[in-house]
C-alpha cells in the first residue's frame, strides 16, 4: 500500500519523477490522435528539404487530407468484439436477490451506459488514441463510476503494471493539483517552492488508487510503458499521410489546364501601357491584349521567319499530366492494403487483387488472422469491464461481493452470409457430422439477422424444430418415415401459419406439438383404408395430392384456420 508522507507529495510536486514517463504518453497520445481524429494536423506536416518551397509546405498545411477515415475503415472490425455471439457474465454475492440487483446496477454505470456499452463507448476509442491514460473510478453521492482521465490530465503517476500506486491529476485551476493515493484524496496548491494542502481531505473508499492504465500492451522492454495496439501501423501511416498531401497539392498546382496565347499588342495604348499619363486600365500598364490576369496566362510571341508554331490557333490550353495522379492513387491503395495486412495479419475481402486472385473458399479462410487478433480484442475488453465491475461489486457490497466471471463471446460474424452459407453447402455435401452443420447454420443465421433479433430468434427456433434439417425431403425418406416424415414434408407449409408472436413467445415444446397436429392432418401411409387422395383445389394432380381422413373431409392450407375438433381421433 502507498501512503505518501508530507515531503513525498511535496517532492512529486516540485520534481516530477515520473515526468519521462508522461511525456512519452503525451507525445504517443498527440501522434495517435492525430492520425485517428485529426486533431493537430498541420504540427505532423513537415517541408521537405531542398524539394520543396515554403509557400508549397504553407499550402500541403493548410490542405493536407488526414487519416481519419483511414484508420475509420482500419479499426471498424473491432465493433464485432461487442456483437460477439456467445459468452456470459456471472456475478457471485451472498443472495440470489443481491445478484439480482447487482445485475440491473450494472445496466446503468454512468449516464444510462451499461457496463459492456460503456467500455465500447468510451475505453475502446482510448485503447486505440491514449494508451497510457487512466479508466479510473470516481465516488460520488455514495456511488462509483468509471471515467476516462487522459494522459494530457495526469500530472505524474507512478505504476505497477497497469494498475496504480498513487497518481496526480492537473486541475482547472493553475498550480493545483489533485493527489490520490491509497488512504486520501487530496489538493494541493505549488507555489514558487512551497507547497500547501487546500481544501478538503476526502477518504479513499477503496484502499487502494481505482485506476487502470487503458491499455494491456506493454512495449518491449519496458513494464511501466504502455503502447496502443496500432502502433504497428504509425510508420506506415505516416508515408499515407505525406503521400496524401503532396498529391492534394499537385492536383493543386496541375489539376487546372494552363492557359497560352501569342502576344498581342493592346489596343487602347498600343503597347505602351499608359493613356494620357495613367496606367492603361486595359491591359493594367503590361501593354498586352489580355482577357485575364497575365499571371494567370502564358503569353508567347509570334513565331518569325522560319520558327514553328505550336498550334494554328492564336491560344490554347496545356493540359497537366494526370500520369502521377494515377501513380499516386494506386501507391495510397497500396499503402491502406499494406496497413490493413499488417494488423489484421490478412488482405481486405474487397481488395481487388484478392478478389480477382483468390475462390470464395480462400476469402473466408482468411478470416482466421482476423478472429485471432479479434480475441485479443475481446480480452483486453472483458479485462477492462471486469475491472470495473469489481469496483462497484466490493464498493457497493463490502465483503459480502465475491466476484464476477465475464466473458465475451467469441463468434465474431466476420464473414458475409454468402460465405458462410457457401461453407456450409459445401460442409453438407461432404457429409460433415451435423453437429458442424448445425454451428455453420447457426453463424450463417447469426450473421445474417445479426441486426434483427426477432428474425434470428424465429430462425433459430425452426433450426430447432424441423426435422433433420440438413437433409432435403428425399435424403430424409432414406433416414426417417411415418409422422416424422409427414413433419418434414409439411415443415414449410406449417411455418408460414406462424405468426410473428407465436414464433417469439411460443416455447419450442408448444411449435413442435403444433406441427405434428398440422402433419397428421395432412399425411398418412398410402394402404391406410381410413385415408384417400384429394388433389389441390388447382387441379395440381398426383404430385399435389394429400391424404385426408375419409371421416373427416376438412383440410387445414397453409395459413388457413384451424380444422374442426377432431380430439376423438387424434
Amino acid at each position: 500500500m502507498a501512503k505518501l508522507t508530507y515531503s513525498e507529495i511535496k517532492q512529486i510536486l516540485l520534481n516530477r519523477p515520473g515526468k519521462e514517463l508522461i511525456e512519452d504518453g503525451c507525445n504517443m497520445h498527440k501522434k495517435l490522435s492525430m492520425h485517428i481524429n485529426g486533431i493537430g494536423l498541420a504540427n505532423y506536416i513537415e517541408q521537405i528539404e531542398t524539394y520543396e518551397k515554403p509557400e508549397h509546405i504553407k499550402l500541403r498545411k493548410q490542405y493536407a487530407k488526414s487519416n481519419v477515415d483511414l484508420f475509420a475503415r482500419l479499426t471498424r472490425p473491432v465493433s464485432k468484439v461487442f456483437s460477439a455471439r456467445g459468452g456470459g457474465r456471472y456475478y457471485k454475492l451472498e443472495t440470489e436477490e443481491q445478484e439480482r440487483e447487482f445485475a440491473m446496477m450494472l445496466t446503468n454505470v454512468e449516464h444510462e451506459y451499461s457496463s459492456k456499452k460503456w467500455v465500447e463507448t468510451f475505453w475502446k476509442p482510448r485503447y486505440f488514441d491514449d494508451p497510457m491514460g487512466l479508466i479510473y473510478m470516481e465516488v460520488g453521492d455514495n456511488e462509483t463510476y468509471p471515467t476516462y482521465k487522459s494522459i494530457e490530465d495526469i500530472f505524474d503517476y507512478k505504476l505497477s503494471g497497469r494498475r496504480v500506486e498513487w497518481v496526480v491529476f492537473r486541475t482547472k485551476e493553475k498550480d493545483v493539483f489533485r493527489v490520490v493515493d491509497d488512504m486520501f484524496d487530496l489538493t494541493y496548491k505549488v507555489e514558487n517552492e512551497s507547497v500547501r494542502k487546500v481544501g478538503p481531505t476526502y477518504p479513499n473508499y477503496f484502499g487502494y488508487v481505482p485506476g487502470l492504465v487503458v491499455s494491456d500492451l506493454p512495449k518491449n522492454g519496458f513494464t511501466d510503458l504502455f503502447i496502443s495496439p496500432l502502433n504497428d501501423v504509425v510508420e506506415l501511416a505516416d508515408t499515407y499521410l505525406r503521400d496524401g498531401s503532396i498529391r492534394n497539392i499537385y492536383k493543386f498546382k496541375h489539376g487546372f489546364p494552363k492557359t497560352w496565347k501569342y502576344r498581342e499588342v493592346c489596343g487602347d495604348c498600343k503597347s505602351t501601357g499608359m493613356i494620357g499619363g495613367t496606367v492603361c486600365r486595359t491591359c493594367n500598364g503590361t501593354g498586352l491584349k489580355l482577357d485575364s490576369k497575365p499571371s494567370e496566362i502564358m503569353v508567347l510571341d509570334l513565331p518569325t521567319n522560319g520558327e514553328p508554331t505550336i498550334a494554328p490557333d492564336v491560344m490554347g490550353f496545356v493540359s497537366p499530366d494526370i500520369e502521377y495522379l494515377k501513380y499516386s492513387r494506386e501507391e495510397q491503395t497500396h499503402l491502406e492494403d499494406l496497413i490493413f495486412e499488417t494488423h489484421w495479419g490478412t488482405k481486405r475481402s474487397d481488395s481487388r487483387q484478392n478478389l480477382e486472385r483468390e475462390t470464395a473458399a480462400g476469402r473466408y479462410m482468411d478470416v482466421q488472422p482476423i478472429n485471432d487478433r479479434l480475441s485479443e480484442y475481446a480480452d483486453a475488453a472483458e479485462h477492462m469491464e471486469k475491472f470495473i465491475v469489481n469496483n462497484i461489486g466490493f464498493f457497493n457490497y463490502q465483503s459480502a461481493y465475491k466476484g464476477a466471471t465475464i466473458s465475451y463471446g467469441r463468434r465474431f460474424l466476420v464473414e458475409g452470409p454468402d460465405a458462410i452459407w457457401k461453407k456450409y453447402e459445401s460442409a453438407r455435401k461432404q457429409g460433415a457430422p451435423f453437429g458442424t452443420l448445425d454451428e455453420h447454420l447457426k453463424e450463417y443465421y447469426e450473421t445474417k439477422f445479426q441486426s434483427n433479433a426477432l428474425e434470428l430468434n424465429k430462425y433459430l427456433k425452426m433450426m430447432r424444430i424441423e426435422p433433420v434439417v440438413h437433409l432435403t425431403v428425399e435424403q430424409a425418406k432414406t433416414v426417417i418415415g411415418g409422422i416424422e416424415l409427414a413433419r418434414k414434408v409439411y415443415f414449410s407449409e406449417w411455418a408460414a401459419t406462424i405468426t410473428e408472436p407465436q414464433w417469439l413467445g411460443m416455447k419450442d415444446s408448444d411449435l413442435k406439438e403444433s406441427l405434428t397436429r398440422f402433419a397428421e392432418e395432412r399425411y398418412e401411409p398410402a394402404d391406410d383404408p381410413d385415408y384417400e387422395a384429394k388433389g389441390d383445389d388447382n387441379g395440381g394432380g398426383a404430385n399435389n395430392q394429400q391424404r385426408v381422413k375419409k371421416k373427416d373431409k376438412t383440410v387445414v392450407g397453409a395459413g388457413g384456420a384451424a380444422g374442426p375438433d377432431d380430439d376423438e381421433d387424434d
